[in-house]
């Protein structure tokens, strides 16, 4: 019977420790409360975003080598080679320019030929 007065006594003691243990959470909880009303909140100041990056998208490119004087625009080149290959069917086309000529050579689909020449 002492044994069972102890642990009723235990129980009583605990359980008035955890109803302490409540009132002072349930004061420190005002307290926050009771100090963040008065304290307003501090307005951060918006994110300055970075201006976007402007692309470089030039209208209009070209191409020009110079050598030995002369003056040859890759795009004219490639519409004279186009205009010798015309009936002509291939799935590869390489142009290779001979400034010291003033021509271009063409080849198809990896087959050149003498007369795969145009002159600048």
């Amino acid at each position: 019977m002492a044994t069972k007065k102890t642990v009723e006594k235990a129980a009583q003691t605990a359980a008035a420790e955890v109803k302490k243990v409540e009132t002072v959470v349930e004061e420190k909880k005002a307290e926050v409360k009771a100090e963040a009303a008065k304290e307003p909140a501090a307005k951060k100041a918006p994110a300055k975003k970075a201006a976007p990056a402007k692309k470089f998208e030039p209208k209009k490119t070209s191409v020009v080598f110079q050598a030995d004087g002369k003056e040859f625009d890759c795009d004219e080149v490639v519409k004279n080679v186009m205009k010798a290959c015309k009936g002509k069917t291939a799935k590869k086309l390489e142009i290779y320019v001979n400034a010291n000529e003033g021509a271009a050579y063409y080849v198809l689909d990896g087959e050149g030929s003498a007369e795969y020449k145009v002159q600048l």
